[in-house]
């Protein structure tokens, strides 16, 4: 039974898995519209990574030991550890620096030091955000 429907699943193609992950019920289906799209371009875009379609994940060309496909299913893995951690800090950075950037120019108002505290203030802002991301990813990720 779940070999024969894993089978039909296969067979679908991107507009059936669309019509059948849509949201569209009752008299409130308009509040869905956003979901929908972003599930529309789930299951029509042709990365391996985002789409929403049946695949098979890491099948190699070629022959291959099974420790040198769990050695690439490691590299991947960690690859796309230290991808989230760096787009972590820079989102967590950027919000800071703008949540500080007041700061920065009240500081930079004061006369002869104003400049170097507001260049030091975001020196630390970074740093700060910098050991956040490190504390949190240790936490979660790892």
């Amino acid at each position: 039974e779940l070999k024969r429907r894993r089978l039909d699943a296969a067979k679908k193609d991107a507009d059936a898995l669309y019509e059948e992950e849509k949201c569209a019920v009752g008299p409130f289906a308009c509040l869905c519209c956003c979901c929908n799209v972003i599930k529309y371009i789930f299951t029509h875009v042709q990365m391996p990574s985002l789409s929403l379609t049946p695949q098979i994940y890491s099948a190699w060309p070629g022959h291959k030991s099974m420790s040198e496909c769990f050695a690439a299913e490691r590299l991947g893995g960690t690859l796309m550890k230290w991808g989230l951690r760096l787009l972590g800090w820079l989102l967590l950075w950027s919000g800071l620096n703008m949540v500080f950037q007041p700061a920065e120019v009240i500081l930079d108002i004061i006369p002869f030091l104003g400049p170097y505290l507001g260049s030091g203030l975001m020196w630390v802002v970074g740093v700060l955000t910098f050991l956040i991301t490190i504390a949190v990813a240790t936490l979660i990720v790892s």
